[in-house]
């Protein structure tokens, strides 16, 4: 078996690489509205889309544009690099202009609060929450049921402790994947995840050499026989170059039933 994919963490990985320099920085990055050590940031996104498949099958392809008019309001709180605190809400209204697809209405909330150099310099904690409802998925997710409501909330703990140019972090996370409608409850799931990451800085704020290891407890609430663990080994190069980060690495995963003898294995690549 040999598996392409990206990664998503509960937790932002902004703070491994330091923020952009202010010589990084364009002029029409937003300023939002101050208050002391408040910043809150409104914005407005517009999208349109042209798809030639808006339905997602194999026959009777219907093409269409879809349009998406998203809100959203981003507030930060930092107290002198001790406390911070990151909350940003979200909709998108997902309009197919043909009318080929029903539309629907997205919503997200994720939030970030952490606390630095607490008992010891160079040590964190993080607790964040991500938690979304829409009523279709994206066109790249393919383990999702398409044109059904549902909602995902993942909530995760971090710790991390940095000394000279090593890193040391760890972390637990929660999630929860659950359909409105009753016949698509079979799908419903919880997964339980831990993580243990070791880094070290090669080139101070600009890229970092990691290995880690991840392990995932995926249970299904109506029942029990699909479920199973799986287990990542993952060694890579983390960077930054101005505005761009970026993520490689190389390791083996594999995953096992724990109802039946069936295990599928074999080497990952991850870019991000």
């Amino acid at each position: 078996m040999f598996v392409f994919g990206l990664c998503d963490y509960a937790i932002s990985a902004q703070n491994d690489l330091a923020p952009p320099k202010p010589e990084d920085q364009v002029a029409f990055e937003p300023r939002g509205i101050h208050s002391g050590k408040l910043v809150i940031l409104p914005a407005m996104s517009y999208a349109l889309t042209y798809t030639d498949n808006s339905l997602r099958v194999s026959n009777h392809e219907k093409r269409d544009v879809l349009q998406e008019i998203s809100p959203s309001l981003r507030v930060l709180f930092n107290r002198d690099g001790t406390a911070n605190f990151d909350l940003t809400a979200t909709s998108v209204w997902h309009d197919y202009l043909q009318n080929s697809a029903k539309d629907y209405l997205s919503h997200a909330i994720n939030t970030e609060f952490g606390l630095n150099h607490i008992f010891a310099e160079g040590l964190s904690f993080t607790l964040a929450n991500q938690y979304a409802q829409s009523g279709n998925t994206s066109a790249l997710d393919n383990e999702m049921i398409a044109f059904t409501r549902y909602q995902t909330d993942k909530a995760a703990f971090k710790t991390e402790h940095r000394f000279n140019r090593f890193a040391i972090s760890g972390q637990y996370s929660f999630s929860l994947t659950d359909y409105f409608n009753r016949a698509n409850s079979a799908a419903d799931y919880i997964a339980h995840s831990g993580a243990l990451e070791g880094s070290y800085e090669l080139v101070p704020e600009r890229s970092r050499i990691f290995g880690s290891y991840e392990f995932i407890r995926t249970m299904y609430l109506s029942a029990n026989t699909g479920d199973f663990d799986s287990h990542a080994m993952l060694v890579g190069l983390r960077c930054v170059y101005g505005k761009l980060t970026y993520t490689v690495g190389v390791g083996y995963a594999n995953s096992i039933s724990l109802h039946s003898n069936q295990q599928d294995d074999g080497p990952i690549v991850n870019a991000t």
